[in-house]
């Protein structure tokens, strides 16, 4: 009887223990899986981040274009220095007092919007268009209806499986890889065992 209180009282205290368990492995390992991860992953810190178009818009005036005294200028660039974004495709609502001349590729006027479907952007690539009009209303007054907005997907490079030991390569080619490895080594020892011994005096 007395045995299986012992295993009885076991088993409770090893149930109240594996919560606390579970989140101290959770603290610690999880980063270092995580830092493992990243480390294989043919990126760099930049590019931890998913990669997103950007887009920037003014107004110019025009003198290229006859009939044009004005024109939107439309540049779109990718954020990440090596991730390609596909599908780009950038909106914008033109004013209704605008008088378009001519819409450079790939853009295309609808109805007072404009949809440029700019495809597909490499790494660090910047791709720009324009519209070209005849103004009713000032020039300053031209932006201020609505802000252009850009669609793409981007794989996020954390969540695939391309794995690459370029990073190793990088770090064990440097010439000062050892005396970083013997520093980082006699630091950790020596705060280690400094922590300790300090602790138990």
């Amino acid at each position: 009887m007395a045995g299986l209180m012992a295993r009885q009282e076991r088993r409770f205290a090893y149930g109240m223990l594996l919560p606390t368990f579970v989140i101290v492995l959770s603290i610690v390992l999880l980063p270092v899986m995580m830092t493992f991860w990243i480390s294989f992953k043919p990126i760099t810190l930049p590019d931890l981040r998913t990669a997103e178009p950007r887009v920037s818009e003014r107004v110019r005036d025009s003198s290229d274009i006859p009939g044009a005294n004005a024109r939107i200028e439309y540049q779109v660039r990718n954020s990440s220095a090596t991730q390609i974004i596909s599908d780009v495709v950038l909106e914008d609502v033109l004013l209704p007092d605008l008088q378009i001349v001519e819409v450079e590729a790939p853009c295309t006027v609808d109805g007072g919007t404009v949809t440029c479907a700019f495809g597909n952007l490499e790494g660090g690539q910047r791709l720009s268009a324009a519209v070209h009009f005849n103004a009713a209303t000032d020039l300053e007054d031209a932006l201020e209806d609505s802000e252009p907005v850009v669609f793409g997907t981007a794989r996020n490079p954390l969540t695939s499986f391309s794995f690459s030991l370029d990073n190793f390569v990088k770090i064990l080619t440097k010439r000062d890889f050892w005396t970083i490895a013997w520093t980082t080594v006699a630091y950790s020892f020596g705060a280690t065992v400094g922590s300790v011994v300090l602790g138990l005096f």
